[in-house]
């Protein structure tokens, strides 16, 4: 019986070990290409929110816990790399990662039509944070102004962004399924 054990023990960390180490480098690339390629030539004046979709996708993939914890650890990538101090960008992640995670679960079919009404949700939640940190920064103000050129292309981008990113996440998670 140890000898089981100990073997389904080895396989569960060799994946585990796998799955870490492939999407480390999927949001490593990721957060690299937000940061520099993305930020610096920008689509229709705003930047997508690669992490966030990410993020989302992993929540509705594989549960709660693996998009908090890629929450949590993309949120402080993107700052880190981005270099903007400290924000409140990984709590947010971390909430959108475990909420997201959590319906998918318990709502039990992974839909493409699902994940985009998730990635919906987590747009509004972006747009929240985004109209956050743009009412601490400025004085004064002007909502439709700001609704129209930052967060209505924000929300396209990324919703767009996300939808195309589905399908290769979901992919490699099948690929690493597989591999043994």
């Amino acid at each position: 019986m140890a000898k089981y054990v100990s073997s389904y023990r080895a396989q569960t960390r060799s994946k585990t070990i796998r799955y870490t180490v492939t999407f480390s480098l999927v949001i490593l690339l990721l957060a690299v290409l937000q940061v520099s390629v993305l930020g610096k030539y920008r689509l229709f004046g705003v930047v997508p929110d690669l992490m966030l979709c990410l993020v989302l996708c992993i929540a509705f993939l594989c549960g709660r816990y693996a998009g908090a914890i890629t929450g949590i650890g993309a949120g402080f990538l993107i700052e880190a790399i981005g270099s903007v101090g400290i924000s409140f960008l990984p709590l947010a992640y971390l909430i959108v990662g475990y909420v997201v995670g959590n319906y998918a679960s318990a709502q039990g079919q992974k839909l493409w039509t699902n994940y985009l009404l998730y990635l919906g949700a987590g747009m509004l939640a972006r747009a929240a944070i985004t109209l956050g940190y743009i009412l601490l920064q400025y004085e004064k103000v002007d909502f439709l102004q700001i609704f129209v050129h930052i967060l209505l292309p924000e929300i396209v981008l990324t919703f767009l962004c996300g939808a195309l990113l589905y399908a290769p996440v979901r992919l490699l998670g099948m690929l690493l399924e597989r591999k043994k």
